[in-house]
């Protein structure tokens, strides 16, 4: 929220010569206030200085020779809803103080009732007023705009706009809200897809059953000096004596 300039172009729309006179006296320089004023006669005249736009602030006579009481307030507030206005009057009618106020007037000032500080201040006052004004009006559209039910498509997951156009979220945002949009990754999103998990490791062969112990092999008995020496003696020709001895029955016989 900028604060209000130092530098207001200001726009009287007052057609007595004396009142304009008056008002170039009073809105001079000052520290940290440099106002810059134009003057009109006339509402229509007034209005076409408005169209060009770069004006801050309006001091208006209800009482011009075209426009006559608060239906002159009426079409300035019409022609410029974002503009402070300040009623300037002749007369001190608090009823009609009253009702501008409530159909938008920042203020209302009697003429010849305030000096060069006073007017500033009402000037000042004025446009402080409305920024806070245009401020709060803006909030509240923004609260308007993010309460309420909000068409989403379940497949896409756009959102409808109030004129029935689709956006996406991002877009949508920065249509309807004051807010920037930035772009990020989130945890879920970043160990998913952008660092995926590393994929499982191949099942290993199953290990090979432990082998069953060795059986202990009993250590052979040991030899006698007498089967030592049969080992070494020479073998006995068994056949042979069978068959002596077979004849020998033979011949018996």
């Amino acid at each position: 929220m900028e604060p209000p300039a130092s530098e207001p172009f200001i726009l009287a729309v007052e057609d007595d010569p004396a009142a304009a006179r008056l008002l170039t006296h009073l809105l001079v320089p000052a520290a940290g206030w440099t106002p810059q004023l134009l003057v009109r006669d006339s509402l229509q005249a007034g209005l076409a200085r408005l169209a060009v736009g770069g004006v801050d602030v309006v001091l208006l006579d209800l009482n011009l020779p075209d426009s006559r009481g608060l239906d002159t307030l009426a079409r300035v507030r019409h022609a410029a809803p974002g503009l402070p206005v300040v009623v300037m009057s002749s007369l001190e009618d608090e009823t009609t103080a009253l009702i501008a106020v409530q159909q938008g007037a920042q203020d209302y000032v009697v003429k010849g009732s305030v000096d060069e500080q006073g007017l500033r201040r009402v000037v000042r006052y004025a446009m402080e007023r409305q920024r806070l004004l245009l401020a709060l009006a803006e909030a509240r559209e923004t609260l308007r705009m993010l309460s309420g039910l909000l068409p989403v498509c379940a497949w896409c997951g756009r959102m409808r706009d109030d004129e029935g156009c689709w956006h996406a979220p991002a877009e949508y945002m920065r249509r309807r809200t004051a807010m920037e949009v930035t772009h990020g990754i989130c945890p879920s999103c970043r160990a998913g897809v952008v660092e995926p998990a590393p994929p499982p490791a191949a099942a290993s062969a199953p290990a090979a059953p432990a082998a069953a112990p060795a059986l202990a092999v009993p250590p052979a008995p040991a030899s006698s000096p007498a089967a030592e020496r049969s080992k070494g003696a020479p073998k006995r020709p068994i056949r042979r004596v069978a068959s002596a001895r077979s004849a020998g029955r033979k011949g018996q016989s």
